[in-house]
């Protein structure tokens, strides 16, 4: 009787004990992804913080560059000239603090890998803006072309040397 009292113990402990580690494992489950949850919500505001805030400033330089851009290009006068290379000068001037912030321990410890691709495009991009200035400065953009290669970011497209008349490929 001996051994099949033990037999009998014995499933009941595994009846007991299959359950209790299939609820630790939930547990454990649960727990991680919980964690996980959390990290990435507690990355959200230092992210914003470190990019979201500074590109939005930014933006306001290149906005307002795009835009005399266009108003010179429309009315070529001596005063919109000026207004853009004003724009120009303002977004020069603005355009170190925001390579500064994109590429920044905070924004590269905090961005995914293909954040950081876009983001390094983006900085990357802003090499292109001397000659998309150049061709407005020249006038060989049609406004509408300007706002377009503006509004791209000045991603390159093969598009000078370009008549006032010609359209951008690609």
């Amino acid at each position: 009787m001996g051994s099949r009292g033990r037999s009998i113990r014995l499933r009941i402990y595994f009846l007991v004990a299959i359950p209790l580690i299939a609820m630790a494992g939930l547990l454990a489950y649960v727990v991680t992804t919980t964690v996980s949850n959390a990290v990435s919500l507690d990355r959200a505001p230092n992210l914003v913080n470190a990019t979201a805030i500074p590109a939005a400033k930014f933006g306001t330089y290149v906005e307002a560059e795009r835009a005399a851009a266009v108003i010179y290009l429309f009315r070529p006068t001596p005063a919109n000239l000026q207004a853009y290379q004003t724009a120009i000068a303002a977004t020069d001037k603005a355009k170190p603090a925001f390579t500064a912030a994109m590429t920044s321990e905070a924004t590269v410890s905090t961005e995914t890998a293909d954040g950081v691709k876009s983001i390094n495009a983006i900085v990357t991009g802003l090499n292109k803006l001397p000659a998309l200035r150049s061709a407005v400065k020249a006038r060989v953009l049609s406004p509408l072309d300007a706002l377009g290669f503006y509004s791209q970011g000045s991603r390159p497209r093969a598009w000078w040397p370009m008549t006032s008349r010609a359209r951008p490929s690609g």
